[in-house]
């Protein structure tokens, strides 16, 4: 141990500087030079180390060059700067001066899309620029809305979407809630519809997937009504029963056929009495 002579503290020799071995310096590494110094700047006397001739940051920003500039937006004189790219004294000012401003990319010319070429959109008919086109690999879709819309549409799905809308239901096929893409959604009435296949969904990791599905449904608020997939295959209006009851409950007027005008309540009296 030794004693430093500046700050009289008693610290090990490892804390000393050694110019040959024995010989240790009077004061510690963090003494080492320190000295009563005065600040050019300001004319404070403060005590530092060899070289510094500047008492603190503030000192040091006065001495260096302050660069102040007029915002071109409201004309106001602000700084210093932090660099010199600034333009806008706030945010707001910069936000107000490019609104209105026509994009740089506007016009530009994309050699791409005019090398792209042009196909229809199977789901809504519009005519796109394949821009997607990677290989063997071709874009088939407009968005990926629309591909979501198309995307492994099951014939029982096919059949159930087909007889809510000739039912006058309004419904929303593949819409997306949350996380997760449903087979149906009838809006007015909250309702989520999911057409389960046997073979598809009896696997344990798409029931693990079905029940976060349904979870996600149950916090937004929604009720999901799982329909089979043979049942709707077999007979659509007895597996589809539940949402036609509660379309007719909400719109107070029973669903007819397009064909003659005839209601299910109508219907089913017929074949009851046959």
């Amino acid at each position: 141990m030794k004693m430093c002579r500046y700050c009289g503290t008693e610290k090990p020799l490892s804390e000393f500087w050694a110019a040959r071995p024995g010989q240790y310096s009077a004061r510690c590494k963090i003494c080492h030079g320190k000295a009563e110094r005065t600040c050019k700047v300001c004319g404070k006397d403060f005590i530092g180390s060899a070289g510094k001739k500047i008492c603190s940051d503030a000192c040091t920003k006065k001495l260096r060059p302050q660069t102040f500039r007029n915002c071109e937006f409201c004309g106001k004189r602000f700084g210093p700067l932090g660099h010199l790219k600034i333009r806008y004294c706030s945010n707001a000012c910069q936000v107000a001066a490019k609104k209105g401003k026509p994009s740089k990319l506007k016009d530009r010319i994309r050699p791409a899309l005019y090398r792209s070429p042009t196909r229809e959109c199977p789901v809504c008919l519009k005519l796109f620029r394949a821009v997607k086109d990677f290989g063997i690999r071709k874009q088939a879709y407009c968005s990926h809305q629309c591909y979501l819309k198309n995307r492994r549409v099951s014939i029982p799905e096919k059949i159930a979407g087909d007889w809510m809308t000739q039912m006058g239901i309004q419904v929303e096929p593949q819409k997306r809630l949350g996380h997760w893409c449903y087979d149906f959604f009838v809006p007015y009435i909250n309702l989520v519809i999911e057409v389960d296949g046997a073979f598809w969904h009896s696997s344990p990791k798409t029931k693990e997937r079905d029940l976060r599905k349904e979870r996600n449904i149950l916090e937004l608020g929604y009720t999901m009504f799982r329909v089979d997939a043979e049942e709707v295959r077999r007979n659509p209006t007895l597996a589809l029963g539940v949402v036609l009851q509660n379309w007719q409950n909400f719109t107070g007027k029973e669903a007819t056929l397009e064909s003659d005008g005839r209601t299910f309540a109508q219907i089913k009296e017929e074949r009851s009495n046959v």
